[in-house]
């Protein structure tokens, strides 16, 4: 994929006087800068639009992928394929980590230290997932199988 350039930098907007805006339509995007002297507008093929290739205001994409099956009361760790490419992997910026009991019913940020998990690896593979030993995930609320435990979301470039 070709690298891509904000539209808009920092410097173009000056205390709020320019807007930029995306429209879809078919298999174009626009690109629509408004101030207070000129409208500008600029048609460009649409970037693919797979869940994978979505970026956030800083040029990051992100990926989100189900755990799958993960008896986090008799197994400590766990390793997520990311389906990332062999060095796009190393591109990952960020990871958050959402973690549902057994009944469906509490979502847990994993990302919050108190709740005793952590990323413990990232290889080009796999992000390996790991729960405190007598933590808040280690009990019977988080034993069953055939059960999508949570997601993973990854951030890179």
């Amino acid at each position: 994929m070709a690298d891509l350039q904000k539209i808009i930098s920092a410097n173009d907007i000056n205390q709020a006087s320019s807007v930029v805006g995306l429209q879809r339509g078919g298999a174009t995007v626009t690109i629509v800068k408004l101030d207070a002297d000129f409208v500008n507008q600029l048609s460009i093929e649409a970037i693919e639009s797979g869940y994978d290739n979505r970026f956030d205001d800083y040029g990051l994409r992100r990926k989100t992928i189900e755990m799958g099956d993960w008896n986090m009361d008799a197994t400590a760790s766990l390793e997520v394929a990311h389906g990332l490419s062999s060095n796009g992997w190393q591109g990952m910026r960020s990871i958050e980590v959402s973690v549902r009991n057994d009944a469906d019913s509490v979502y847990y940020d994993a990302d919050q230290s108190a709740l005793h998990m952590s990323v413990s690896g990232i290889d080009s593979s796999n992000v390996t997932l790991e729960r405190a030993s007598t933590g808040l995930f280690d009990g019977t609320d988080f034993d069953a199988t055939s059960y999508n435990r949570g997601w993973v979301t990854v951030w890179y470039e």
